[in-house]
């Protein structure tokens, strides 16, 4: 009999994360079994606060699952399927082409395509839930100036070290966006507007202590940040 185990919850250590307020950092678990030719998928709640479901009956005991239950991890509503070799290609195809549409190609960062059809529930979920939720709007000073001096390429170059600083200043939980042109969003995840602030203050102090190098000048960058909670 062949066993795998897979845990999911709001740790990015889960080997299925779900980043939403509403799910506990180690939520629940999945174990799929493999006996005699047959599949078997259970899951178990791993006493989180909010609670998982199936079918809208609370799990205190493992289930097994059926094709096509419906499974609340917390708020985030999950369908079950059993797929062949044929259905998992294709969902992975399609996959791959949301999330391609979902990020920036030049800095990694999310798109503003993202952030438009996630951030209403993440609002609402923080809310519902109490749970502070912190956003940060980051613009990159004088940009144009660059591009006119130096072209697009090194424009493209001066995006690409602010997103790294970005990413080098935000946690795993978080959400980091490339909004349009030289404008970032930042979703601080369960942060207070006051915890926030010295985030933005070293995400500035950063970008401006690492000079970005232009043909044979050195720019030294500075940005402009904003938060809101």
């Amino acid at each position: 009999e062949d066993r795998v185990m897979v845990v999911t919850g709001r740790s990015e250590t889960c080997d299925f994360p779900l980043n939403d307020p509403s799910v506990s950092r180690r939520h629940a678990r999945f174990t799929v079994e493999a006996h005699d030719g047959e599949l078997r998928v259970f899951i178990e709640d791993l006493g989180s606060t909010n609670g998982t479901q199936v079918g809208y009956v609370d799990v205190k005991d493992p289930v097994i699952l059926e094709d096509g239950d419906k499974v609340w991890i917390g708020d985030v509503e999950l369908r079950f399927r059993l797929m062949d070799a044929d259905d998992i290609r294709f969902q992975s195809g399609m996959q791959k082409e949301v999330e391609a549409a979902q990020r920036d190609a030049l800095t990694g960062l999310y798109t503003r395509r993202y952030i438009t059809d996630r951030l209403p529930g993440l609002v609402e979920g923080h809310s519902r839930n109490r749970v502070p939720l912190s956003i940060a709007l980051l613009d990159i000073d004088h940009f144009k100036r660059i591009n006119d001096t130096f072209g697009h390429v090194q424009g493209d170059g001066v995006l690409y070290a602010v997103a790294e600083s970005v990413r080098s200043c935000i946690r795993g939980a978080d959400i980091a966006v490339r909004y349009g042109g030289e404008e970032f969003i930042l979703l601080l995840i369960e942060t207070t507007a006051e915890q926030a602030m010295p985030v933005a203050k070293r995400l500035r102090q950063l970008v401006e202590v690492h000079p970005i190098r232009a043909y044979d000048e050195l720019l030294s960058q500075t940005i402009s940040v904003g938060v809101a909670g």
